[in-house]
């Protein structure tokens, strides 16, 4: 994604099935939720190399398995980083 995303809500990358997104430099992504596998089955990735804002929580592998890369240049920030926060998580 080159651009800007700038959501109120949340982005949730692999629900219950797969889902990805690519930040490239300059892009950016706002957010007040990312949430990265969030089901059982669901398989999120996000890869960073541009900006990626969380106004509350990063969560990598809620119940579903979820992968968070940050590449050169690339910038994140969180109020917190939750990794495997269920059990199938």
């Amino acid at each position: 994604m080159l651009g800007n995303w700038s959501l109120s809500g949340q982005i949730v990358a692999g629900d219950d099935a797969t889902g990805g997104l690519i930040i490239v430099n300059p892009g950016s992504i706002t957010a007040a939720d990312i949430i990265l596998g969030n089901q059982p089955g669901g398989l999120g990735t996000l890869t960073v190399n541009g900006t990626l804002q969380a106004g509350d929580e990063i969560d990598v592998g809620q119940s579903g398995t979820g992968s968070l890369s940050v590449g050169a240049g690339g910038n994140v920030t969180a109020g917190q980083v939750i990794l495997g926060d269920q059990p199938d998580g």
